[in-house]
């Protein structure tokens, strides 16, 4: 079995910016990496009576006003820029999210080109090229 490469895009604070994640997203692509994925936050708290596991200061690394990519968004758009790479969500917070719409978002990959690499989309694993998606 081969071992595959994957990355979590920082689609946050200062790089949730389209050139940025469109340099990072399409150099991975050229590298030969597998797969590349975006998180989602909806909301960030202004202030936390718990601690923050993954930090030394035990506070969150952004505030509430840092942009940060919607995920279903930037995963249509990484998959338009890039040839051969698959896209995913880490995380997606679906309890504050339309049922509906979150089904869908993925689907609807804006009218581009199809092609004989199919393959379903799913919310539980990377968005695999599929005939929305194809460059």
């Amino acid at each position: 079995m081969a071992v595959k490469i994957g990355f979590s895009l920082q689609g946050r604070g200062v790089l949730a910016d389209r050139d940025a994640i469109t340099t990072l997203a399409q150099r991975a692509d050229a590298l030969g990496c597998d797969s590349i994925w975006v998180t989602d936050r909806l909301l960030i708290p202004v202030k936390s009576a718990s601690s923050y596991p993954y930090s030394v200061t035990g506070a969150f690394p952004l505030g509430p006003d840092e942009p940060w990519l919607e995920p279903l968004t930037a995963i249509t758009y990484l998959a338009t820029i890039t040839r051969r790479i698959h896209v995913g969500i880490s995380v997606l917070v679906i309890p504050y999210r339309n049922p509906v719409v979150t089904a869908k978002a993925p689907a609807s990959g804006g009218g581009a080109k199809s092609s004989p690499r199919s393959a379903s989309a799913s919310m539980t694993a990377p968005i695999a090229r599929s005939s929305i998606f194809a460059s």
